[in-house]
């Protein structure tokens, strides 16, 4: 089945994104919610229910701001199971600046250590870490921990990074290359995109699984003509794999990369001649793509690409958003950024649960495809996401298309 989404009018001053969202799992709702309680807990004690136990930690308890550090999150079973293993910061304010997950096979005693580095915020505070397991497809949630551990950032020098990595590769110029981007925080700059696309290309290349997008993925795009802002910087100038591609765009936004993959995953399978949302209505299709033109009669698609950017709502996207791989990722992350940082205040104008604000990566996901937040549309893509990504649905067999 596929959802269509509300034909949304284009609000002054923002940008309203959809596409094409696959069939949607029956798995539970994507806000924590379950059968175990959140428990809020003292500094680095373990919190167990349902069998498992989790902890975290911190390589330092003081940290300076603008600085890397590493936070690790562990997990025990008494049983055999697969799990999300879920690590979250919070400011003191109690928006989450970052947020790191991983799915893990455990077996009955055995732990199981997971680490990532932190692009720690410029602004001073206690930040709060929180860790939780659900189960494989997030749900249902089966311990959380909501103060694992904390943090204490003191004032220092601005950060020299903004990226996060696991491990890292030389690049040959005696920096280190990222072998994982996460997500930034609102506060941390994310990299040039000529710094992101030395880091992807310092990595062995991996492996085409789409072979369909080669000439995509070699054409460039273009910066938007009078773009301002957060829109001034999409260029879409990279090119390489499909993953290169996706990796570039996550490092460039500050958006986690797995969380990338697994979204592109939903909208197009990681297919740039996929095309969704048809309609009836010429003056909805893009240029050239009139009705009937594209294979179905009466009809033209009115989203396009690996993140199916719509038309009608992002024409200044087009044509590069249907010819180039790199513009279509590099415009669908702008948007994200955008709205991460809190510019799309017209959010809170228009249908919504809860307050829209700065900082959640999650609701600006489901934004791309509802146009609205934390909406039961937004919900059930946010979760569709969060299950191919706790399947790492690019890794299968049945992912691989050379």
């Amino acid at each position: 089945m596929t959802w269509r989404r509300r034909r949304i009018p284009l609000i002054a001053g923002a940008t309203v994104i959809s596409g094409l969202l696959m069939a949607a799992s029956a798995v539970a709702a994507v806000s924590h919610a379950g059968s175990a309680s959140r428990t809020t807990t003292p500094a680095a004690h373990p919190v167990t229910s349902h069998g498992v136990t989790v902890t975290a930690a911190a390589t330092a308890a003081r940290v300076v701001a603008g600085t890397v550090t590493t936070l690790s999150a562990t997990v025990t079973s008494t049983t055999r199971r697969g799990v999300v293993l879920d690590l979250e910061v919070y400011d003191a304010a109690g928006h989450r600046v970052l947020q790191r997950s991983w799915p893990a096979s455990l077996t009955a005693g055995r732990a199981i250590t997971r680490s990532t580095s932190w692009a720690v915020p410029r602004k001073a505070g206690v930040y709060r870490v929180a860790v939780g397991t659900f189960g494989g497809a997030w749900t249902p949630l089966l311990v959380w921990s909501n103060r694992a551990a904390d943090v204490s950032v003191v004032a220092g020098p601005a950060s020299t990074t903004s990226t996060t990595s696991t491990t890292s590769a030389p690049t040959g110029t005696g920096a280190s290359a990222p072998t994982h981007f996460g997500t930034l925080s609102p506060d941390a700059a994310p990299p040039s995109q000529e710094q992101c696309a030395a880091w992807v290309r310092a990595l062995p290349v991996p492996t085409e699984n789409k072979a369909v997008n080669r000439t995509a993925n070699a054409t460039v795009g273009a910066p938007l003509p009078g773009a301002t802002g957060t829109q001034a910087r999409i260029t879409g100038a990279f090119t390489g794999t499909t993953e290169q591609i996706l990796r570039w765009a996550a490092c460039k936004w500050g958006v986690d990369e797995d969380i990338v993959k697994a979204q592109a995953a939903v909208e197009s399978w990681w297919h740039m001649d996929n095309k969704g949302d048809w309609g009836t209505d010429a003056t909805r299709c893009a240029p050239g793509h009139g009705l009937g033109v594209d294979g179905t009669a009466g009809q033209c698609p009115e989203s396009w690409g690996l993140l199916q950017i719509r038309y009608p709502y992002n024409t200044s996207a087009f044509p590069h958003a249907i010819t180039s791989t790199a513009f279509n990722a590099d415009y669908a992350y702008a948007q994200f950024r955008a709205c991460y940082l809190g510019e799309w205040t017209w959010l809170n104008t228009v249908e919504h649960t809860g307050t829209y604000a700065a900082g959640d990566a999650w609701g600006c996901l489901g934004v791309w495809f509802s146009g609205r937040w934390h909406d039961a549309g937004a919900e059930g893509y946010i979760t569709k996401v969060k299950s191919y990504l706790a399947e790492r649905i690019w890794t299968t067999a049945t992912f691989q298309q050379p």
